[in-house]
């Protein structure tokens, strides 16, 4: 037995598991966002190259009912909080070499 609801267009009785109306086709729920390997492999990819939209992306999954988009989206989560922090650490590293050749640089001029 299906359990029904019905449309907040047209008032026609649908499927609790339907995405659109059958009348008027109106979206009655966001479809689950895709777990084929090529939109996943593309998520990691993405949350480690564009850190900031990767939390965005992976709470998308983590907010669906599937326990297996929640690990997916924590996945991308973690992924993206990983390239935030060694783009930090590299920009501290490389910020030390610059500043402490500019002031090795500045101490031979100063020498002179």
């Amino acid at each position: 037995m299906e359990l029904t609801t019905s449309c907040i267009r047209c008032h026609t009785n649908v499927d609790q598991t339907d995405f659109y109306c059958r009348v008027c086709g109106k979206n009655l729920r966001a479809k689950p966002p895709s777990m084929d390997p090529f939109t996943l492999a593309g998520l990691f990819i993405g949350s480690l190259l564009l850190p900031p939209f990767g939390i965005f992306w992976g709470l998308k999954y983590i907010r669906e009912d599937n326990q297996q988009s929640k690990l997916v989206g924590l996945i991308a989560c973690g992924l993206t909080i990983l390239s935030i922090i060694f783009a930090v650490v590299g920009t501290m590293k490389i910020y030390t070499i610059v500043s402490n050749g500019v002031s090795n640089k500045l101490q031979e001029y100063q020498g002179l």
